[in-house]
């Protein structure tokens, strides 16, 4: 329930955020992130993190840091 009202919330945010899943699967894609990082919310969702991003320069390694952070968090 709670995950739904937070997806509807971000599809109008101005800033540039995006979740992924458990599985590190986009599910949702803020207007700021399409217009910071130049991909549309369609192209993301759904996609692993690490593909969505890969070849785009630099975007490249984002989500291998976020990981890098969220493990290091849980330690």
């Amino acid at each position: 329930m709670h995950e739904h009202k937070l997806t509807a919330d971000m599809s109008t945010m101005t800033e540039a955020v995006f979740m992924v899943d458990e599985n590190w699967q986009i599910v949702s894609f803020s207007k700021g992130a399409e217009g910071l990082m130049g991909f549309k919310k369609g192209e993301v969702i759904g996609k692993n993190c690490r593909e969505a991003f890969k070849g785009s320069g630099r975007f490249d390694d984002l989500c291998i840091q976020t990981v890098a952070f969220v493990k290091a968090q849980w330690l």
